[in-house]
């Protein structure tokens, strides 16, 4: 398969060197935006653009002007030029479609002062909506900086001489960080031999799987936390044994396997159940959400 560079004829090294033929299983990281050290690819506004979108579209929800909210949410395709994410063949996907994101900010809406810690590290939103994982929030981050990647793309291709290998290409939106509505836009891009646009992608702001994700919340606090509240109240799922030489009972908490089962199989058997019990303990407990941000920025 022929990838970017092979394609141009070049040796470029701040992007990612997809291949054309097919998508690349990578994924775009707000939270890795900072690490991007090329001066190619406007990092400040970039990050200034997400965190502004996703303060927008809460506020408008906090305030019952879904409408409004709407607009900013129905308006987010997958951009097929990254080549990026989920695809078999020929670049495709679904990208993030308003129903699926008014779940999202709706669910936003239940944690409460939560919310805030979830703006701060939009990757936790995944952890608590179905059919919204990395391909679809992947998506969404890259129909908000839109602009930026594809004045990175032309700026690599300024730097590399292939600029004259290069045509206007008119895109559904971008997000106006000023005026906070979608725009239409027409930028200047290098294309296959179908004609089809490239957009490049600074290679640091990319990871094969998000830091956060919801079995690990599960597994390494939530069910941490569950074990001990079984053990403080004595329960009936804990593992009791008389050690003779102690001359008493030592109790052991039941196994993560087992409060699983208990937990989230029995109470949530239908699709999802991992992301609306994740969800319920975040906001029964917030500092569980709390936690696991610091487990993950301190690994």
């Amino acid at each position: 398969m022929t990838n970017f560079n092979n394609y141009f004829q070049i040796d470029g090294q701040e992007y990612v060197n997809v291949l054309l033929e097919t998508d690349t299983l990578l994924f775009l990281d707000p939270n890795k935006i900072k690490k991007v050290k090329t001066k190619l690819f406007n990092k400040e506004l970039a990050e200034s653009k997400i965190m502004a979108y996703f303060l927008n579209v809460n506020r408008l929800y906090k305030e019952g002007k879904k409408n409004l909210a709407f607009s900013l949410i129905d308006c987010s395709k997958e951009i097929n030029a990254t080549r990026l994410g989920y695809s078999s063949g020929k670049p495709f996907g679904k990208g993030a479609s308003a129903d699926i994101l008014d779940e999202v900010f709706s669910n936003i809406q239940t944690l409460g002062n939560l919310d805030d810690s979830l703006l701060r590290q939009p990757c936790l939103i995944p952890l608590f909506v179905e059919n919204f994982g990395a391909d679809r929030f992947s998506d969404l981050i890259t129909n908000i900086i839109c602009k930026e990647l594809s004045e990175f793309t032309y700026n690599v291709c300024k730097k590399y001489g292939i600029q004259d290998k290069t045509k206007d290409f008119k895109l559904d939106g971008f997000y106006d960080i000023d005026e906070q509505q979608w725009k239409p836009i027409t930028v200047r891009l290098p294309y296959d031999d179908e004609g089809n646009p490239i957009i490049l992608v600074p290679k640091e702001m990319t990871v094969s799987q998000y830091d956060f994700t919801v079995n690990e919340y599960i597994g390494k606090v939530i069910l941490v936390q569950k074990q001990m509240e079984h053990l403080d109240r004595k329960s009936p799922l804990i593992k009791t044994k008389w050690v003779k030489s102690r001359n008493e009972f030592v109790y052991s908490p039941p196994s993560k396997k087992l409060l699983r089962e208990v937990e989230i199989r029995d109470k949530y058997p239908i699709k999802g159940g991992s992301k609306s019990y994740a969800l319920e303990e975040s906001v029964r407990q917030p500092h569980l959400l709390i936690q696991y941000i610091r487990f993950v920025e301190n690994r």
